[in-house]
Protein backbone atom coordinates (compact mmCIF):
# COMPACT_ATOMS: atom_id res chain seq x y z
CA UNK A 1 0.00 0.00 0.00
CA UNK A 2 1.82 3.36 -1.14
CA UNK A 3 -1.49 5.55 -0.45
CA UNK A 4 -4.93 5.94 1.28
CA UNK A 5 -7.57 6.38 -0.99
CA UNK A 6 -9.60 9.80 -2.05
CA UNK A 7 -12.74 9.48 0.71
CA UNK A 8 -11.30 6.07 1.75
CA UNK A 9 -12.88 6.98 5.49
CA UNK A 10 -14.55 9.62 4.73
CA UNK A 11 -17.21 10.74 7.18
CA UNK A 12 -16.54 7.52 9.37
CA UNK A 13 -17.69 9.67 13.08
CA UNK A 14 -16.42 6.31 15.17
CA UNK A 15 -12.81 5.99 13.72
CA UNK A 16 -10.58 6.48 16.50
CA UNK A 17 -7.72 5.13 15.83
CA UNK A 18 -5.77 3.88 12.51
CA UNK A 19 -3.03 1.87 11.80
CA UNK A 20 -1.26 3.24 9.01
CA UNK A 21 1.86 1.39 7.70
CA UNK A 22 5.21 2.18 6.48
CA UNK A 23 5.68 2.91 3.09
CA UNK A 24 2.71 4.95 2.09
CA UNK A 25 3.50 7.94 0.16
CA UNK A 26 0.23 9.97 0.07
CA UNK A 27 -3.05 10.48 1.87
CA UNK A 28 -5.76 10.84 -0.81
CA UNK A 29 -8.00 13.77 -0.84
CA UNK A 30 -10.57 13.43 1.96
CA UNK A 31 -9.46 10.46 3.01
CA UNK A 32 -9.91 11.12 6.42
CA UNK A 33 -12.43 13.37 6.02
CA UNK A 34 -14.97 14.22 9.36
CA UNK A 35 -13.55 11.64 11.32
CA UNK A 36 -14.24 13.57 14.23
CA UNK A 37 -13.21 10.93 16.71
CA UNK A 38 -9.63 10.28 15.07
CA UNK A 39 -6.76 10.66 17.79
CA UNK A 40 -3.80 9.80 15.58
CA UNK A 41 -0.20 11.00 16.86
CA UNK A 42 1.98 10.50 14.13
CA UNK A 43 2.10 10.09 10.60
CA UNK A 44 4.47 7.45 8.57
CA UNK A 45 7.84 8.87 7.53
CA UNK A 46 7.52 7.65 4.25
CA UNK A 47 4.57 10.22 3.63
CA UNK A 48 5.19 13.18 1.18
CA UNK A 49 1.61 14.42 0.12
CA UNK A 50 -0.99 15.02 2.08
CA UNK A 51 -3.90 16.20 -0.32
CA UNK A 52 -6.88 18.47 0.08
CA UNK A 53 -9.47 17.64 2.70
CA UNK A 54 -7.45 14.71 3.77
CA UNK A 55 -8.05 15.82 7.57
CA UNK A 56 -10.20 17.90 7.26
CA UNK A 57 -12.75 18.23 10.69
CA UNK A 58 -10.91 15.74 12.37
CA UNK A 59 -11.28 17.77 15.44
CA UNK A 60 -9.49 14.92 17.81
CA UNK A 61 -6.29 14.43 15.40
CA UNK A 62 -3.39 15.64 18.04
CA UNK A 63 0.16 15.29 15.33
CA UNK A 64 2.62 17.26 17.05
CA UNK A 65 4.88 16.95 13.92
CA UNK A 66 4.89 15.97 10.10
CA UNK A 67 7.13 13.82 8.79
CA UNK A 68 10.26 15.78 7.02
CA UNK A 69 9.55 14.60 3.82
CA UNK A 70 6.48 16.02 2.84
CA UNK A 71 6.45 18.63 0.15
CA UNK A 72 2.85 19.27 -0.38
CA UNK A 73 -0.19 19.89 1.57
CA UNK A 74 -3.77 20.43 -0.12
CA UNK A 75 -6.19 22.94 0.72
CA UNK A 76 -8.06 22.49 3.92
CA UNK A 77 -5.99 19.36 4.52
CA UNK A 78 -6.13 20.36 8.39
CA UNK A 79 -9.13 22.69 8.34
CA UNK A 80 -10.86 22.06 11.85
CA UNK A 81 -7.93 20.23 13.21
CA UNK A 82 -8.73 21.68 16.85
CA UNK A 83 -6.22 19.70 18.78
CA UNK A 84 -3.43 19.80 16.33
CA UNK A 85 -0.56 20.79 17.95
CA UNK A 86 2.27 21.20 15.55
CA UNK A 87 5.20 22.86 16.35
CA UNK A 88 6.93 23.35 12.82
CA UNK A 89 6.59 22.06 9.24
CA UNK A 90 8.40 19.99 7.08
CA UNK A 91 11.46 22.27 5.75
CA UNK A 92 10.21 21.20 1.76
CA UNK A 93 6.87 23.10 1.72
CA UNK A 94 6.85 26.10 -0.74
CA UNK A 95 2.86 26.53 -0.46
CA UNK A 96 0.44 26.65 2.54
CA UNK A 97 -2.86 26.56 0.29
CA UNK A 98 -6.21 28.08 0.94
CA UNK A 99 -7.66 27.11 4.07
CA UNK A 100 -4.86 24.34 5.08
CA UNK A 101 -4.43 25.19 9.01
CA UNK A 102 -7.88 27.08 9.37
CA UNK A 103 -9.02 26.64 12.74
CA UNK A 104 -6.51 24.71 14.43
CA UNK A 105 -6.65 26.97 17.72
CA UNK A 106 -3.83 24.72 19.42
CA UNK A 107 -1.38 24.76 16.12
CA UNK A 108 1.75 26.23 17.73
CA UNK A 109 4.25 26.96 15.20
CA UNK A 110 6.82 29.71 15.49
CA UNK A 111 8.78 29.55 12.01
CA UNK A 112 7.57 28.86 8.66
CA UNK A 113 9.96 26.65 6.26
CA UNK A 114 12.24 29.45 4.42
CA UNK A 115 11.32 28.35 1.16
CA UNK A 116 7.42 29.11 1.74
CA UNK A 117 6.69 31.38 -1.05
CA UNK A 118 2.36 31.67 -0.86
CA UNK A 119 0.17 31.47 2.26
CA UNK A 120 -3.22 31.06 1.05
CA UNK A 121 -6.64 32.47 1.66
CA UNK A 122 -7.54 31.92 5.22
CA UNK A 123 -4.75 29.50 5.44
CA UNK A 124 -4.13 30.30 9.48
CA UNK A 125 -7.26 32.03 10.29
CA UNK A 126 -8.81 31.28 13.77
CA UNK A 127 -5.17 30.24 14.54
CA UNK A 128 -5.16 31.30 18.13
CA UNK A 129 -2.25 29.92 19.27
CA UNK A 130 0.11 30.71 16.19
CA UNK A 131 2.89 32.68 17.42
CA UNK A 132 5.60 34.01 14.57
CA UNK A 133 7.49 36.53 15.01
CA UNK A 134 8.48 36.60 11.28
CA UNK A 135 7.84 35.77 7.33
CA UNK A 136 9.85 34.29 4.89
CA UNK A 137 11.54 37.14 2.92
CA UNK A 138 10.16 36.01 -0.02
CA UNK A 139 6.46 35.38 0.91
CA UNK A 140 3.07 36.35 -0.51
CA UNK A 141 -0.09 36.40 1.76
CA UNK A 142 -3.89 36.11 0.03
CA UNK A 143 -6.79 37.51 2.03
CA UNK A 144 -7.38 36.33 5.58
CA UNK A 145 -4.17 34.63 5.80
CA UNK A 146 -4.23 35.21 9.42
CA UNK A 147 -7.14 36.60 10.55
CA UNK A 148 -8.26 36.12 14.00
CA UNK A 149 -4.78 35.05 15.05
CA UNK A 150 -4.51 36.16 18.45
CA UNK A 151 -0.98 35.72 19.34
CA UNK A 152 0.88 36.07 15.99
CA UNK A 153 3.40 38.44 17.01
CA UNK A 154 4.93 39.54 13.95
CA UNK A 155 7.34 42.35 14.14
CA UNK A 156 7.80 43.10 10.78
CA UNK A 157 6.73 42.18 6.93
CA UNK A 158 8.83 40.73 4.51
CA UNK A 159 10.10 44.47 2.80
CA UNK A 160 8.70 43.20 -1.16
CA UNK A 161 5.08 42.97 -0.10
CA UNK A 162 3.03 45.77 -2.68
CA UNK A 163 -0.02 45.00 -0.95
CA UNK A 164 -1.59 44.23 2.52
CA UNK A 165 -4.78 41.78 1.66
CA UNK A 166 -7.96 41.84 3.11
CA UNK A 167 -8.46 40.60 6.43
CA UNK A 168 -4.49 39.59 5.88
CA UNK A 169 -4.57 40.21 10.08
CA UNK A 170 -8.07 41.23 11.16
CA UNK A 171 -8.39 40.93 15.04
CA UNK A 172 -4.38 40.34 15.46
CA UNK A 173 -4.35 41.49 18.72
CA UNK A 174 -0.27 40.80 19.58
CA UNK A 175 0.67 42.01 16.04
CA UNK A 176 3.05 44.80 17.23
CA UNK A 177 4.71 46.08 13.82
CA UNK A 178 5.93 49.69 13.69
CA UNK A 179 6.73 50.12 10.31
CA UNK A 180 5.29 48.55 7.08
CA UNK A 181 7.31 47.57 3.79
CA UNK A 182 8.46 50.49 1.54
CA UNK A 183 6.54 48.98 -1.31
CA UNK A 184 3.02 48.73 -0.17
CA UNK A 185 0.50 50.82 -2.34
CA UNK A 186 -2.61 49.44 -1.11
CA UNK A 187 -4.16 48.05 2.00
CA UNK A 188 -7.24 46.42 1.88
CA UNK A 189 -10.37 46.47 3.88
CA UNK A 190 -10.44 45.54 7.45
CA UNK A 191 -6.14 44.34 6.90
CA UNK A 192 -5.35 45.15 10.70
CA UNK A 193 -8.83 45.64 11.76
CA UNK A 194 -8.57 45.22 15.74
CA UNK A 195 -5.06 45.27 16.09
CA UNK A 196 -5.27 46.82 18.97
CA UNK A 197 -1.24 46.88 19.76
CA UNK A 198 -0.02 47.65 16.45
CA UNK A 199 2.15 51.33 16.90
CA UNK A 200 2.47 52.48 13.10
CA UNK A 201 3.48 56.27 13.51
CA UNK A 202 3.99 56.30 9.45
CA UNK A 203 2.65 54.63 6.30
CA UNK A 204 4.80 54.55 3.36
CA UNK A 205 5.07 57.18 0.66
CA UNK A 206 3.65 54.80 -1.95
CA UNK A 207 0.72 54.11 -0.58
CA UNK A 208 -2.60 55.34 -2.52
CA UNK A 209 -5.30 53.34 -1.11
CA UNK A 210 -6.41 52.25 2.42
CA UNK A 211 -9.47 50.12 2.78
CA UNK A 212 -12.96 49.79 5.04
CA UNK A 213 -11.79 49.02 8.23
CA UNK A 214 -8.35 48.98 7.52
CA UNK A 215 -7.28 50.53 11.06
CA UNK A 216 -10.59 50.11 12.77
CA UNK A 217 -9.99 49.78 16.34
CA UNK A 218 -6.19 50.21 16.01
CA UNK A 219 -6.22 51.50 19.12
CA UNK A 220 -2.37 52.17 19.50
CA UNK A 221 -2.32 53.11 16.21
CA UNK A 222 -0.10 56.87 16.49
CA UNK A 223 -0.03 58.55 12.58
CA UNK A 224 0.08 62.17 12.59
CA UNK A 225 0.10 62.62 8.81
CA UNK A 226 -1.32 60.39 5.93
CA UNK A 227 0.96 59.70 2.34
CA UNK A 228 0.45 62.37 0.05
CA UNK A 229 -0.76 59.81 -2.52
CA UNK A 230 -3.12 58.26 -0.81
CA UNK A 231 -6.53 58.91 -3.15
CA UNK A 232 -9.34 57.20 -1.09
CA UNK A 233 -10.06 56.34 2.25
CA UNK A 234 -12.89 53.90 2.90
CA UNK A 235 -15.88 53.28 5.28
CA UNK A 236 -14.91 52.89 8.98
CA UNK A 237 -11.12 52.71 7.68
CA UNK A 238 -9.50 54.88 11.33
CA UNK A 239 -13.07 54.21 13.29
CA UNK A 240 -12.15 54.20 17.16
CA UNK A 241 -8.62 54.90 16.80
CA UNK A 242 -8.45 57.10 19.93
CA UNK A 243 -4.58 57.61 19.47
CA UNK A 244 -4.94 58.97 15.80
CA UNK A 245 -3.49 62.54 15.76
CA UNK A 246 -3.70 63.44 12.04
CA UNK A 247 -3.72 67.18 11.57
CA UNK A 248 -4.09 66.80 7.42
CA UNK A 249 -5.51 65.08 4.62
CA UNK A 250 -3.67 64.50 1.15
CA UNK A 251 -4.96 66.81 -1.10
CA UNK A 252 -6.35 64.29 -3.80
CA UNK A 253 -9.22 63.08 -0.86
CA UNK A 254 -12.42 63.87 -2.78
CA UNK A 255 -14.77 61.65 -0.52
CA UNK A 256 -14.57 61.07 3.36
CA UNK A 257 -16.91 57.84 3.65
CA UNK A 258 -19.08 57.08 6.71
CA UNK A 259 -18.04 56.40 10.02
CA UNK A 260 -13.71 57.06 8.54
CA UNK A 261 -12.94 59.02 11.77
CA UNK A 262 -15.75 58.33 13.66
CA UNK A 263 -14.84 57.92 17.74
CA UNK A 264 -10.76 59.52 17.17
CA UNK A 265 -10.62 61.95 19.74
CA UNK A 266 -7.22 63.07 19.26
CA UNK A 267 -7.96 63.95 15.47
CA UNK A 268 -6.87 67.75 15.42
CA UNK A 269 -7.59 68.30 11.82
CA UNK A 270 -7.76 72.07 11.56
CA UNK A 271 -8.97 71.89 7.72
CA UNK A 272 -10.15 69.74 4.58
CA UNK A 273 -8.65 69.30 1.43
CA UNK A 274 -9.74 71.45 -0.68
CA UNK A 275 -11.21 68.94 -3.55
CA UNK A 276 -13.90 67.09 -0.90
CA UNK A 277 -17.10 67.25 -1.88
CA UNK A 278 -19.05 64.75 0.53
CA UNK A 279 -18.66 63.86 4.03
CA UNK A 280 -20.08 60.48 4.85
CA UNK A 281 -22.40 59.46 7.48
CA UNK A 282 -21.15 59.74 10.95
CA UNK A 283 -17.52 60.57 9.17
CA UNK A 284 -15.95 62.67 12.73
CA UNK A 285 -18.51 61.51 14.74
CA UNK A 286 -17.10 62.01 18.67
CA UNK A 287 -13.86 63.69 17.63
CA UNK A 288 -13.89 66.34 20.14
CA UNK A 289 -10.68 68.16 19.32
CA UNK A 290 -11.91 68.92 15.77
CA UNK A 291 -11.17 72.65 15.41
CA UNK A 292 -12.54 73.29 11.60
CA UNK A 293 -13.55 76.87 11.20
CA UNK A 294 -14.56 76.50 7.06
CA UNK A 295 -15.59 73.18 5.05
CA UNK A 296 -14.42 72.93 1.28
CA UNK A 297 -16.37 75.32 -1.29
CA UNK A 298 -16.99 72.21 -3.47
CA UNK A 299 -19.29 70.42 -0.55
CA UNK A 300 -22.72 69.36 -2.09
CA UNK A 301 -23.84 67.01 0.78
CA UNK A 302 -23.20 66.40 4.61
CA UNK A 303 -24.65 63.14 5.46
CA UNK A 304 -25.96 62.26 8.95
CA UNK A 305 -24.32 62.44 11.76
CA UNK A 306 -21.37 63.36 9.88
CA UNK A 307 -20.01 65.94 12.95
CA UNK A 308 -21.85 64.82 15.81
CA UNK A 309 -20.89 65.08 19.26
CA UNK A 310 -17.80 67.24 17.84
CA UNK A 311 -18.00 69.80 20.38
CA UNK A 312 -15.11 72.07 19.57
CA UNK A 313 -16.04 72.90 15.63
CA UNK A 314 -15.94 76.43 15.00
CA UNK A 315 -18.20 76.63 11.57
CA UNK A 316 -20.78 79.63 11.26
CA UNK A 317 -21.09 79.49 7.91
CA UNK A 318 -21.65 76.71 4.95
CA UNK A 319 -20.88 76.69 1.58
CA UNK A 320 -22.88 77.97 -0.85
CA UNK A 321 -22.93 74.96 -3.04
CA UNK A 322 -24.00 72.27 -0.37
CA UNK A 323 -27.43 71.01 -1.05
CA UNK A 324 -27.97 68.49 1.84
CA UNK A 325 -27.58 68.40 5.36
CA UNK A 326 -28.15 65.15 7.02
CA UNK A 327 -30.17 63.94 10.20
CA UNK A 328 -27.88 64.84 13.30
CA UNK A 329 -25.53 66.39 10.99
CA UNK A 330 -24.04 69.16 13.54
CA UNK A 331 -25.87 67.40 16.86
CA UNK A 332 -24.22 68.34 20.20
CA UNK A 333 -22.19 70.60 18.27
CA UNK A 334 -20.30 73.95 19.81
CA UNK A 335 -21.91 75.83 16.89
CA UNK A 336 -23.55 79.40 17.90
CA UNK A 337 -24.66 80.33 14.62
CA UNK A 338 -24.90 79.29 11.01
CA UNK A 339 -25.63 80.43 7.96
CA UNK A 340 -26.90 78.05 5.57
CA UNK A 341 -27.26 78.82 1.93
CA UNK A 342 -29.45 79.07 -0.45
CA UNK A 343 -28.63 76.03 -2.18
CA UNK A 344 -29.69 73.44 0.22
CA UNK A 345 -32.75 71.28 -0.94
CA UNK A 346 -32.73 69.20 2.00
CA UNK A 347 -32.26 69.54 5.72
CA UNK A 348 -33.02 66.90 7.69
CA UNK A 349 -34.38 66.31 11.59
CA UNK A 350 -32.20 67.67 14.26
CA UNK A 351 -29.48 68.55 12.03
CA UNK A 352 -28.59 71.31 14.28
CA UNK A 353 -29.72 70.15 17.56
CA UNK A 354 -27.43 71.86 20.19
CA UNK A 355 -27.26 72.91 23.43
CA UNK A 356 -25.08 76.09 21.74
CA UNK A 357 -27.44 77.30 18.79
CA UNK A 358 -28.58 81.02 18.63
CA UNK A 359 -29.03 82.15 15.35
CA UNK A 360 -29.65 80.44 11.75
CA UNK A 361 -29.37 82.66 9.21
CA UNK A 362 -30.54 82.25 5.86
CA UNK A 363 -32.33 83.28 2.67
CA UNK A 364 -36.16 84.82 3.08
CA UNK A 365 -36.36 83.02 -0.27
CA UNK A 366 -35.88 79.23 1.81
CA UNK A 367 -39.21 77.99 2.99
CA UNK A 368 -38.96 77.94 6.59
CA UNK A 369 -41.53 78.32 10.00
CA UNK A 370 -41.68 77.66 13.74
CA UNK A 371 -42.59 74.19 12.73
CA UNK A 372 -39.12 73.76 10.95
CA UNK A 373 -37.10 75.28 13.99
CA UNK A 374 -38.54 72.82 15.63
CA UNK A 375 -37.75 69.93 13.49
CA UNK A 376 -33.83 70.98 13.07
CA UNK A 377 -33.11 72.10 16.32
CA UNK A 378 -35.15 69.90 18.08
CA UNK A 379 -35.48 70.20 22.14
CA UNK A 380 -33.15 73.80 21.63
CA UNK A 381 -35.65 75.48 19.26
CA UNK A 382 -36.92 77.94 21.78
CA UNK A 383 -33.62 79.66 22.10
CA UNK A 384 -33.35 80.12 18.32
CA UNK A 385 -33.64 83.54 16.48
CA UNK A 386 -34.05 83.19 12.76
CA UNK A 387 -32.21 86.00 10.63
CA UNK A 388 -33.48 86.31 7.12
CA UNK A 389 -30.72 87.76 4.57
CA UNK A 390 -30.49 89.35 1.49
CA UNK A 391 -33.62 89.65 1.32
CA UNK A 392 -35.37 91.46 -1.74
CA UNK A 393 -38.01 93.12 0.64
CA UNK A 394 -40.66 93.35 -1.86
CA UNK A 395 -43.63 92.68 0.72
CA UNK A 396 -43.46 92.63 4.21
CA UNK A 397 -43.69 89.40 5.95
CA UNK A 398 -45.46 88.09 9.58
CA UNK A 399 -42.85 88.93 11.77
CA UNK A 400 -42.20 86.07 14.09
CA UNK A 401 -42.54 87.06 18.01
CA UNK A 402 -39.46 86.13 18.48
CA UNK A 403 -37.34 88.48 16.29
CA UNK A 404 -38.67 91.27 17.91
CA UNK A 405 -36.21 94.58 17.89
CA UNK A 406 -35.39 95.27 21.51
CA UNK A 407 -33.04 98.17 21.59
CA UNK A 408 -34.87 100.10 18.90
CA UNK A 409 -32.74 103.61 19.74
CA UNK A 410 -29.32 101.98 19.28
CA UNK A 411 -31.02 100.65 15.81
CA UNK A 412 -32.41 104.05 14.89
CA UNK A 413 -29.09 105.73 15.50
CA UNK A 414 -27.53 103.74 12.73
CA UNK A 415 -29.89 104.81 10.20
CA UNK A 416 -28.24 106.52 7.06
CA UNK A 417 -24.59 105.73 8.53
CA UNK A 418 -24.58 102.01 8.79
CA UNK A 419 -27.93 101.18 6.98
CA UNK A 420 -28.63 100.71 3.59
CA UNK A 421 -32.15 101.82 2.40
CA UNK A 422 -33.32 99.33 -0.04
CA UNK A 423 -36.30 100.89 -1.79
CA UNK A 424 -39.35 103.38 -1.11
CA UNK A 425 -40.97 101.03 1.32
CA UNK A 426 -38.61 102.86 4.01
CA UNK A 427 -36.90 99.57 4.56
CA UNK A 428 -33.33 99.92 5.50
CA UNK A 429 -30.43 96.80 5.30
CA UNK A 430 -27.65 96.60 8.07
CA UNK A 431 -24.61 95.46 6.34
CA UNK A 432 -22.93 94.49 9.08
CA UNK A 433 -25.74 92.05 10.63
CA UNK A 434 -27.43 91.57 7.57
CA UNK A 435 -30.89 92.63 9.33
CA UNK A 436 -33.59 94.12 7.19
CA UNK A 437 -35.64 97.14 9.33
CA UNK A 438 -38.58 98.96 8.48
CA UNK A 439 -39.17 102.54 9.69
CA UNK A 440 -42.05 103.43 11.02
CA UNK A 441 -42.52 107.23 11.12
CA UNK A 442 -39.38 109.18 12.63
CA UNK A 443 -38.91 107.14 15.69
CA UNK A 444 -39.77 103.53 15.53
CA UNK A 445 -37.75 100.36 13.90
CA UNK A 446 -39.52 97.43 13.31
CA UNK A 447 -36.93 94.38 11.98
CA UNK A 448 -38.89 92.12 9.20
CA UNK A 449 -37.84 88.86 7.33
Amino acid sequence: VTSIGKCAFKNKENLKSVNLPSGIKEIGESAFDHCKNLELTELPNTITKISAFAFHFCEKLKLTKLPDDVTEIGEHAFDICLHLELTELPNAITKIPDYAFCNCPNLKLTKLPDNVTKIGNTAFQHCHSLQLTKLPDNVEIDDCAFRGCTNLQLTELPKDIKIIPNYAFDDCHSLQLTKLPDNVTTIGHDAFQGCKNLKLTKLPDNVTTIGSDAFKNCTNLKLTKLPDNVTAIGAYAFSRCINLELTELPKDIKIIPKYAFQYCPNLKLAKLPDGVTKIGAYAFECCPNLKLTKLPDGITKIDQGAFQDCNSLQLTKLPDGVTEIGFKAFHNTNIESINIPESVIKLDEHAFETKSIKEIRLSNTFPWNADTTKYVCGCYSDQVQLVKINAEAEKELEIPSLLKVTDVNKLKNSIGKNFIRKNTKNLFYDPTNQFIFKCIGNAKLTLVT
